[in-house]
């Protein structure tokens, strides 16, 4: 089997939040077999906060340029390196214009005090979403290269290759934020094989008639509209935008590049109904959102995923919070924590 070079860039955590976040520890060179289903861990430094550099070919096949190596970040619980236990992996899906790193710092030191206490442990990976355009929304892309295959094959392989991981979907779940939040939305909805459980954060979906209402909030954000357009409607014609915007003019050509564009954040029901097709029930939904959302399409979007989720018969829970398109300060302790305690095999 080919060969896959890995280069593992390691870095204290107490370096990272003390403001040193571009100090690096020595690197060192890891050659392993890649094996998607491996578990056997080649990690040798005991470092409980992590970064690891590697080639996605699924990204490599893009039309404008995108840089192929990408970087994930992980974070190991506190018996990590105490035991051979082998882990769950909760997999952190970041927003537009975000990085990968930030939700993993933000919440280290609160997760080290919780699993010393006896919180049930997971290991915790965040996944960088971002291109040359702003956001890549994981999905695959003729322009832009095949996101959501670099996730779900290449990131997935990646960590169950080089950590103990419990590899099997039951003890895998997905996570995001707007942005990220449609992602994890998507990809668990699409890969139940992979995932059985998602935690939704403020997530980018639209009901069926609201995206007019939503490329008015876009207005004027020329950076979203074309990383959107690349992501939702590519044209690999246009060698400048390389995506097309719809301008709702109700002509036959427009009408495609809305469809498109729908197919993105929108077209909940008919998602829902190829989710369902797969036969392979998510065991958590998790959906929250900000009662002040500034998009206010994303209130609308989550009611309108819980009206066709109970129309169906599918299990979930979902509850708003005092605030806006932000992710609340109580979420690890209140929602994150004990959705994946519950849902996830450990």
């Amino acid at each position: 089997m080919k060969k896959v070079r890995l280069i593992l860039v390691a870095s204290l955590i107490f370096m990272c939040l003390g403001g040193c976040a571009n100090a690096k520890a020595s690197s060192e060179e890891i050659v392993t077999e890649a094996k998607p289903e491996a578990t056997t861990s080649t990690v040798s430094a005991k470092k409980y906060y992590l970064s690891m550099k590697f080639e996605s070919k699924a990204i490599a096949q893009n039309l404008v340029g995108e840089k192929s190596e990408k970087e994930v970040y992980v974070y190991l619980p506190p018996s990590y390196y105490d035991s051979d236990k082998k882990y769950p992996v909760i997999y952190c899906l970041h927003g537009f214009g975000n990085g990968p790193e930030g939700f993993l710092k933000s919440y280290i030191t609160e997760l080290d005090k919780m699993f010393k206490a006896g919180t049930k442990e997971f290991i915790l990976v965040g996944v960088d979403g971002t291109n040359k355009a702003g956001g890549s929304f994981y999905a695959n892309s003729v322009v832009t290269g095949n996101w959501e295959d670099y996730l779900v094959n290449e990131v997935v392989g990646l960590i169950d290759l080089n950590f103990r991981t419990i590899n099997s979907s039951n003890s895998r779940g997905i996570s995001g934020f707007s942005m990220g939040g449609f992602g994890a939305y998507n990809l668990a909805l699409s890969h139940p094989d992979v995932f059985s459980s998602v935690f939704m954060m403020c997530p980018g979906l639209i009901a069926d008639d609201e995206l007019p209402i939503a490329l008015k909030s876009w207005e004027g954000d020329t950076q979203f509209l074309t990383a959107y357009a690349q992501a939702f409607s590519p044209n690999v014609n246009d060698t400048v935008k390389f995506g097309d915007v719809p301008i709702l003019s109700g002509t036959d050509e427009d009408n495609v590049i809305v469809q498109n564009w729908k197919n993105g954040f929108g077209n909940i029901n008919k998602k829902v109904d190829t989710y369902i097709s797969l036969k392979k029930p998510l065991k958590g939904i998790k959906i929250i959102y900000g009662e002040a959302d500034s998009y206010k399409w994303i209130p609308s979007g989550c009611k309108y995923l819980a009206k066709v989720l109970d129309e169906k018969g599918i299990k979930y829970s979902m509850e708003s919070f005092t605030g806006g398109h932000s992710i609340p300060t109580s979420v690890m302790t209140k929602y994150f924590i004990p959705f994946f305690n519950e849902t996830l095999e450990y």
